[in-house]
């Protein structure tokens, strides 16, 4: 039985709680309003991102270096006029974006609130890209929103369980705040032993979260572990799987070992909320937040995509090459949900690499240690065996103290008796299917 300064403290975290939560939503209470509304009338959606698209070319046009000299095209000058033509533009690479990055950045930039950001490096080089605090909010609030009336779920005020990097997952104070005033406890699974996973079991059990969000490759590893276990004692609401190609397998796998319906979220960090997984399975093109294009077919299987990013002023994207494909879905869906749909993401993977000992390591710790070297323009890495490692390389040559010292770290992860395989190649083949998969295991399978 609770004394009455217990009860004084839970009532006082609740408050706390509340304060906390209203004043981030707060934040992007502006730019959710403004989904709603074009949301409640549905001849509205259109035109609503329609101007968006015209306001983002407009600036650009005026205020972008890069765009400013672009637009100097009189054909790409009318382009702006309703209905907008994205398709007079010129498409846009990670190699311009590395090679114009100072003239893609606005003149205003320094009078905006922004930062920034770097992509994974799955590619072999991050991507560096600038972001507002405009952007942040709108992202927030399509995020909200695809929570709140696809998922059924109050994304800021659910107990939240969230996967993430061993290194992202925060410390001190920032931790404090993340369980008691966000619901969230953040779990690292960058590496995954028998006695962690243990442990990750205990909390699932003690704190029963309603929604839990990870990449795929977590949840789906945690889920082999739960199945074999069989004791998760309370069952989440919904889970989402973000980041990583969610395959077929994975999900059958997730919701027997959860009890609890998938859901598939698309974003990116240069481009972050794209689409989301609706009741019927088809993921809808947020287009209020970014456009989306389905360029010319490079595989049997989809279309490449190319995004344009409607509120990062301080550095819009147009017609940006995101490197991912997907294949289309049809135009309505029977969800009711009026925007555009997509079938699934054809993107980047990364396995877990298994250790002779049962240990998982992921194999995205294995593509931080390559990135760092700026003379690679590309690799791949596979597990061939417990104690076999090969690294496809594309580069000029390789330094061998450097190469010595991923050698030395691998061994730390995988066993002493490790072996790293280093070949430089001139292309890195693609996977079947046109699968990119940067980190592949051939002994972890589902």
């Amino acid at each position: 039985m609770r004394s009455i300064r217990d009860e004084y403290e839970f009532a006082l975290r609740g408050a706390v709680r509340q304060v906390g939560l209203g004043i981030r939503q707060w934040g992007y209470s502006k730019q959710y309003e403004l989904i709603e509304e074009a949301f409640d009338n549905p001849w509205s959606l259109e035109p609503f991102c329609r101007r968006l698209l015209k306001d983002v070319l407009t600036y650009a046009r005026n205020r972008v270096p890069y765009y400013r000299e672009i637009f100097q095209n009189t054909r790409i000058q009318n382009s702006i006029e309703p209905p907008p033509d994205l398709g007079s533009f010129p498409l846009l690479t990670k190699k311009e974006i590395r090679n114009h990055f100072r003239h893609l950045v606005s003149v205003d930039y320094k009078k905006m609130r922004r930062r920034l950001l770097s992509t994974s490096g799955s590619t072999g080089r991050p991507l560096q890209v600038v972001q507002d605090n405009v952007d942040i909010r709108w992202a927030l609030a399509a995020e909200e929103y695809y929570y709140r009336h696809f998922v059924g779920i109050d994304h800021f005020r659910a107990r939240k369980v969230l996967l993430r990097r061993d290194y992202m997952t925060p410390k001190g104070i920032r931790r404090l705040y993340s369980e008691r005033i966000e619901n969230t406890v953040m779990l690292g699974c960058l590496q995954l032993s028998k006695s962690r996973l243990e442990r990750y079991l205990r909390v699932f059990n003690a704190y029963k979260p309603e929604l839990i969000q990870g990449n795929a490759s977590y949840l789906y590893a945690i889920s082999r572990f739960l199945e074999k276990r069989g004791t998760l004692v309370s069952k989440p609401k919904a889970i989402v799987s973000m980041s990583e190609v969610l395959h077929d397998f994975m999900r059958e796998t997730i919701e027997r070992a959860f009890g609890a319906k998938v859901y598939d979220f698309y974003g990116t960090r240069e481009a972050p909320s794209i689409a989301g997984e609706c009741s019927q399975g088809l993921m809808h093109i947020f287009t209020y937040q970014n456009q989306v294009e389905a360029l010319e077919s490079l595989s049997s299987q989809g279309k490449e995509l190319a995004i344009t990013t409607l509120h990062n002023f301080s550095m819009p994207l147009i017609r940006y090459r995101i490197g991912d494909e997907a294949i289309l879905g049809p135009r309505s869906c029977s969800c009711g949900c009026q925007l555009p749909t997509l079938k699934s993401i054809i993107g980047r993977t990364a396995d877990y690499f298994l250790t002779k000992d049962g240990r998982l390591v992921h194999g995205f710790i294995f593509i931080l240690m390559l990135r760092r070297n700026r003379s690679i323009e590309s690799f791949k890495i596979i597990q061939e065996d417990y104690d076999r490692i090969r690294m496809l390389v594309v580069a000029e040559t390789l330094d061998k103290r450097w190469t010595d010292l991923v050698d030395e770290k691998t061994r730390e992860l995988m066993g002493i008796n490790c072996k790293v395989v280093w070949e430089l190649v001139d292309e890195i083949p693609e996977s079947a299917g046109g699968k990119y998969s940067f980190a592949s295991s051939m002994l972890y399978k589902g």
